[in-house]
């Protein structure tokens, strides 16, 4: 799988701004959560900005570090959990 456009992804924009205001609510540096991804600081930075071109597996690790989850909602409102 390739990257995200994460500039024009709506999808992708919210889960970067959950996922900020998440590492945020834990008191986690953006250091300490690119130690955890492998990454550094300034990556976080430019993928929590949109400046940065990212997988999906970053995104999937980077919830995992904080314990989220990404739920699709289909438009009837029903939600579908992805088992692990």
């Amino acid at each position: 799988m390739g990257s995200l456009e994460v500039s024009s992804h709506g999808l992708l924009v919210e889960i970067r701004r959950s996922l900020r205001i998440e590492r945020v609510r834990r008191r986690m540096s953006q250091e300490e959560v690119g130690s955890l991804l492998g990454c550094s600081r300034k990556r976080i930075s430019e993928f929590e900005l949109g400046i940065a071109d990212v997988s999906f597996k970053f995104v999937e690790s980077y919830c995992s570090i904080l314990g989220a989850a990404i739920e699709f909602v289909p438009s009837g409102g029903d939600s579908v959990d992805f088992p692990d």
